[in-house]
Parts: C-alpha cells; sequence; structure tokens
C-alpha cells in the first residue's frame, strides 16, 4: 500500500468590500476541506462538507471504494456518489442535522454535491487547480478573478488543522485537534498490524472522524441535559429528544472505537479521550452559561432556589 498523507482544515472566508465605509455586509463561507489523494494512483479528491466526521467519512469511502475496485472516475459503470454520501449520514445525522451538505471535487470541478454549500468555495477550488494546488496563491487569484469581472474585493482567509494523518501499511499516526468553547482538546493515537491484520486507511480514517464527532457531541449533549433538566427544553420535542438520541449515538460511537482498538495495536497519547467524561463536563460549563437564566427563573418563582447549586 503506498502511503496516505492529509491534513483536515477548518476554514472560514469572510469577503468584502476593501472601501473604508461600506454599507454592505461582509460575505462568509465555512467549510471543511480534505484533500483526498488516491494511494498507487493520479486520482485526487477534495472533499468540503459542512461537518468534520461527514467530510472524513465520506473521504474514507471514496478510498474504499478506489482501493477495492480501481479509480473513481474512469470506471465503465459510475461510482454511485449519493449511495456512498447516505451510507454517511444514516441515523442520528440524517435526523438531527438538516443543514448537512458536502461537495467534491476533481480538477477544480465539482463532481458531486448534496444540500447547499456556499458557491464561493467552487471558486476557490476552480483557483487552486490553476495554480497547481498553490493554496495560499489561490485566494490572490480569487480576488483577480472578482476584480476581472467588475468586483473588487478583499479576501480574508482563517484555517485551522483539525486533523492530521499519516498511513503506510504497517503504521498509521493521526493526530486530533479540537479547538472548543472552553478548551482545546488535542491527542495522537497510532495503529501497526496485528494479528495478521493489515493497516487499512479507510478505517483509520473513520475512527478518526468518530473521535472528532465524539468530542463535540458530546459537549451538545452535556449542554441538553443541564438545559432539559433546568426546563429550557419542551418535554417531548425535538430537542428535547435529541438529547437522549445523543446519548445513544455516543455508545455506538465508543463501540466502533472499540473494535477499532481490537483490530489493530493501537497506542493513544494522551489517554484515549472519554466521551461521557466529557459529557459531565460539558454540564459543569453549562450550568456556568446557563447561570443568569437560572436565575431569572428563581426569581420569576419557576424554580425552587434549592435545585440550583452554582
Amino acid at each position: 500500500m503506498d502511503a496516505f498523507s492529509t491534513t483536515l482544515l477548518r476554514e472560514k472566508f469572510v469577503i468584502r468590500d476593501p472601501a473604508p465605509v461600506s454599507d454592505e455586509e461582509p460575505v462568509v463561507a465555512l467549510s471543511n476541506r480534505l484533500v483526498t489523494p488516491i494511494p498507487g494512483s493520479e486520482e485526487k479528491f477534495v472533499v468540503r462538507a459542512q461537518n468534520m466526521h461527514s467530510c472524513i467519512r465520506m473521504a474514507a469511502r471514496i478510498v474504499a471504494a478506489a482501493q477495492e475496485k480501481g479509480p473513481i472516475l474512469s470506471r465503465p459503470h459510475p461510482f454511485d456518489w449519493a449511495d456512498a454520501w447516505q451510507s454517511v449520514n444514516e441515523g442520528f445525522e440524517r435526523k438531527y442535522n438538516p443543514n448537512r451538505w458536502i461537495a467534491i471535487y476533481s480538477a477544480g470541478k465539482v463532481v458531486f454535491g448534496d444540500g447547499n454549500h456556499h458557491p464561493f468555495l467552487d471558486i476557490i477550488e476552480t483557483c487552486d487547480f490553476k495554480s497547481r494546488q498553490d493554496y495560499e496563491h489561490s485566494i490572490t487569484m480569487a480576488e483577480n478573478a472578482f476584480k476581472q469581472a467588475g468586483k473588487v474585493v478583499r479576501i480574508d482567509h482563517d484555517a485551522n488543522i483539525a486533523m492530521v494523518v499519516n498511513i503506510t501499511s504497517e503504521l498509521a499516526r493521526c493526530g486530533i485537534i479540537l479547538r472548543g468553547a472552553d478548551k482545546t482538546t488535542t491527542f495522537n493515537f497510532t495503529g501497526k498490524p496485528k494479528g495478521g491484520r493489515p493497516v487499512r486507511i479507510s478505517q483509520c480514517l473513520t475512527v478518526s472522524a468518530a473521535f472528532l464527532e465524539g468530542i463535540q457531541l458530546a459537549f451538545q449533549v452535556g449542554m441538553g441535559k443541564q438545559k432539559r433538566r433546568y426546563g429550557f427544553l419542551e418535554i417531548g420535542s425535538e430537542d428535547y429528544k435529541r438529547v437522549e438520541a445523543g446519548e445513544k449515538r455516543l455508545g455506538r460511537l465508543n463501540s466502533a472505537i472499540r473494535q477499532f482498538d481490537q483490530i489493530l495495536e493501537v497506542a493513544y497519547r494522551p489517554d484515549r479521550p472519554d466521551f461521557f467524561k466529557m459529557v459531565d463536563e460539558a454540564e459543569d460549563v453549562a450550568r456556568k452559561i446557563l447561570a443568569p437564566q437560572i436565575e431569572a427563573k428563581i426569581e420569576s418563582g419557576e424554580l425552587d432556589d434549592e435545585e440550583w447549586i452554582v
């Protein structure tokens, strides 16, 4: 197996009028971006998505399909992009994330898309391909493209690394970096062959997605549990149900990670993240965030002050 290396970026583009005074609001385009080379092939895709875990899982599907049945774009029977995307969004994601979207590029052009992604991202990918993948230069090219079209803009680009992976048949190295509202979670894991089972790119990408989804979901569940506890969520509402569904989803993610730990020889540094411990930590943070609203409920008599302990 040829080596596989990539980096997941969390990106924010702000396109604004450079004039000192302007009534025109800046345009904001958000995305997660993962360049996905196909080992042993000249094919390369760029996967953009609304959230990190879906971006990574879709990349994993592409790589797995290419390694099983050969090149994606030159098959006699076209690769079923829609089916691959549907498999990424089964269950919890499909029910509770109506804003999900995906856009996949090859040679600067969209080869598959679903949902509503910002059209500016298409311009950036076209410019990146024309600049021979000099990504920073592609932003300057995009500004020039707007200028040629009669619109002068300044494009500010903010990007944070969320995942770095380097995978060979003998060793997978994956680093996860997630910046939250209260802290940054960083950890690494390595995977080596075990019991004759080789390291597979798609498995390593998929488990990385599980970690990123679990860490984010743990905070949402912790916040939701506190909102539910203090009556900020209507009983029986979708937001109320999402808390319990989120806990079940965390359990399934844990099971998938444990299975990965059994398949390969896996080592974590520091320890493997504990999603349910993160839920407890998120509840503590949520209590502080919700404190003003809770105190208002106490003053109005909706909540007994003995039920609220800072």
